[in-house]
């Protein structure tokens, strides 16, 4: 076993191999983004959307829409915003790491990382991507204040690209439940999730 894997590699050493020309790529398009304007920057989304539908598939727009996402990101530092009733400046841009990161969580692999690392910016990235199917991407975190915290925190840099962002929250009435799911992005808790499947089916 070990000389195979000197031979060919770990699984994981294989993989990242695949995903760092992915990496380069959406690293190679930030002097096109730096150029844009908010304004044009926003309305990629809508662009992304129309080549969907039109039959480009997500892996094919991944480079573009994760570029996207960091720019957003970037033009957003220093942005103040009241989170679950704490003031809350945006610093934070997508580190390399972070993208091969994103990459990884759309392919469906798991991707382990340490308290601290990022990883609610991390998921920015498949999410939006995502969402740019119109299907609506639900994310699920462990409770109601994550829930909220997340929505309202990632919820400046979704919505800066022009997605809607919803939150489930426990005891919350049907009517407005179904309105966050009407977002393109809903955040929540799986018992919620699975309540509200159980519910609906």
């Amino acid at each position: 076993m070990g000389l195979f894997n000197k031979i060919f590699g770990s699984y994981n050493d294989r993989e990242l191999k695949r995903i760092y020309p992915i990496a380069d790529a959406i690293e190679k398009l930030e002097p096109e983004y730096a150029a844009l304007t908010d304004d044009a920057l926003r309305a990629k989304t809508e662009e992304f959307k129309a080549r969907y539908n039109d039959g480009e598939t997500l892996d094919e727009l991944l480079p573009e829409a994760f570029a996207a996402v960091k720019h957003g990101a970037r033009l957003l530092c220093g942005e103040e915003r009241d989170i679950c009733g704490q003031k809350q400046v945006w610093d934070m841009v997508h580190f390399d790491v972070q993208l091969l990161g994103g990459i990884a969580l759309h392919r469906g692999y798991i991707a382990e990382m340490a308290t601290g690392e990022g990883k609610t910016l991390v998921a920015t990235l498949p999410v939006y991507l995502n969402a740019l199917t119109g299907m609506g991407v639900h994310v699920v975190t462990v409770n109601d204040y994550l829930a909220r915290r997340d929505s309202e925190w990632m919820g400046m840099l979704f919505q800066f690209l022009g997605l809607t962002v919803g939150c489930i929250q426990s005891m919350m009435p049907s009517q407005l439940r179904r309105e966050q799911y009407a977002c393109d992005i809903t955040y929540g808790t799986n018992a919620e999730f699975g309540f509200d499947y159980l519910r609906d089916n």
